[in-house]
């Protein structure tokens, strides 16, 4: 495979080598022909719509100087497996069935198969060249394209996470990874908010898929305003029936949740954060991993003078059972909850943390990091590290961002002090 246009443009010339085409135009136009495949397109159409306003003569000569960039890297031959083809009127990239992803990636939808289904989840890294710079007036020949094949992976990843036969197969390491790929370009998407509830769910880890339905809800509340679908709030309520954590989970009342509660009060000026205990997703040896990562990044962000943390002893109170995050804030007193998953995959390991706003249940910041098992101990520092460095500022921005809300009568000298950082930042010199 040559081309990839999902999740950006690469393109391995027939000497193996990466093309890197003269100008960006002409790398948008190899994408176009791509995403046409054997139709093609007429070349007055190109011409007028890559170069508008040139005139006739000038925007064709312009295709032709990009098309001849293009036939550098693939020069016609009777074996080349990639080709521009064409006539006085149209144009076409010609090349093996196999040669592209999106190619591959439609063929491998229209198989029934959990295998095949896997591997189109694999290929898809993102939406249709995300990442590369489109011009004004281009973006219309390939938001149509962006929009199908996300689409199509939306489907792919309900259907794959229902069809998903057992529990740790790399079949479920496909279906898990698109849905996360999924959540960065969009975090409202569901049907990938309800893959990553079953992975979960079929993992036993019922605490986990219950906590993955919250921020769903969450979610969808802040960017669109609404509740999860019909189907979403109904695969949550059946996790009440399920196995594996069950025992430990208390009954999901999928409509209080939705219902709002009265923000708690603080007890300090500054603001206080609690670390939860990590849900471990892997075997019971992992536990003293999942447990030594949290006191690391309980004790980092304790050395931060800029809020309060609550003590690692009355955090793991909460371990081994569901609680909603806004109890935990009532409970605690505190205004945000950094909560995280661990994974082993063979010799490596993957933790997720998120940080989340007690009162509103909005994710604030969330990242994944990834280590060698045998470098255990030296994983457990960097990652607290990361995490203490990155949780101060989007604290900071949530502590200033609600600050400027609030009416002139009900400001502290806190909130005070909150407003004026981004005057202090924008006079410094540095």
């Amino acid at each position: 495979m040559r081309i990839r246009l999902l999740g950006g443009l690469e393109v391995t010339s027939a000497d193996d080598q990466p093309v890197r085409f003269a100008t960006r135009k002409s790398a948008l136009l190899f994408a176009t022909l791509v995403l046409a495949g054997r139709r093609g397109h007429h070349r007055e159409r190109l011409s007028e719509g890559f170069w508008p306003g040139r005139g006739d003569a000038q925007s064709r000569n312009s295709l032709r100087q990009a098309l001849a960039d293009i036939r550098r890297w693939f020069p016609a031959a009777g074996n080349a497996a990639i080709s521009i083809d064409g006539d006085q009127e149209t144009v076409a990239l010609t090349a093996g069935p196999d040669e592209a992803d999106i190619w591959l990636f439609e063929r491998k939808l229209a198989e029934s198969g959990t295998a095949d289904l896997a591997f189109a989840a694999e290929l898809y890294r993102g939406d249709v060249l995300a990442g590369e710079a489109i011009p004004d007036g281009l973006d219309e020949w390939f938001s149509p394209h962006q929009a199908r094949y996300r689409q199509k992976a939306l489907q792919l990843v309900e259907r794959l996470s229902l069809a998903l036969p057992e529990a740790g197969t790399a079949d479920e390491a496909a279906c898990e990874l698109l849905a996360e790929r999924l959540l960065a370009s969009d975090l409202t998407a569901e049907p990938a908010h309800r893959a990553l509830i079953r992975i979960h769910a079929a993992r036993g880890h019922e605490n986990a898929a219950l906590r993955q339905f919250e921020t769903c809800r969450a979610l969808l509340k802040k960017h669109l305003g609404v509740e999860p679908e019909a189907q979403t709030k109904s695969l949550a309520a059946s996790l009440q029936t399920r196995g594996g954590d069950r025992k430990a989970a208390p009954t999901l009342d999928v409509e209080k949740l939705a219902l709002p509660v009265a923000t708690p009060a603080r007890p300090h000026d500054q603001p206080s954060v609690a670390v939860m205990p990590f849900d471990n997703l892997g075997g019971a040896d992992d536990e003293y991993f999942a447990d030594g990562v949290v006191e690391e990044i309980t004790a980092a962000l304790s050395r931060v003078r800029d809020f309060l943390v609550i003590a690692r002893q009355s955090a793991f109170t909460y371990k081994g059972r569901f609680v909603d995050v806004r109890e935990v804030g009532r409970e605690l007193g505190v205004s945000y909850v950094v909560e995280g998953t661990v994974r082993r995959g063979g010799d490596r390991l993957r933790i997720s943390v998120q940080l989340v706003d007690a009162d509103t249940r909005t994710q604030l910041w969330s990242e994944r990091y990834e280590g060698a098992t045998e470098d255990v101990f030296d994983f457990q520092d960097r990652i607290a590290a990361q995490v203490a460095g990155a949780i101060h500022p989007a604290i900071r921005g949530a502590e200033i961002e609600l600050a400027r809300r609030k009416p002139p009568t009900n400001l502290r000298a806190y909130d005070f002090v909150m407003r004026a950082y981004p005057n202090i930042w924008g006079r410094r010199k540095d």
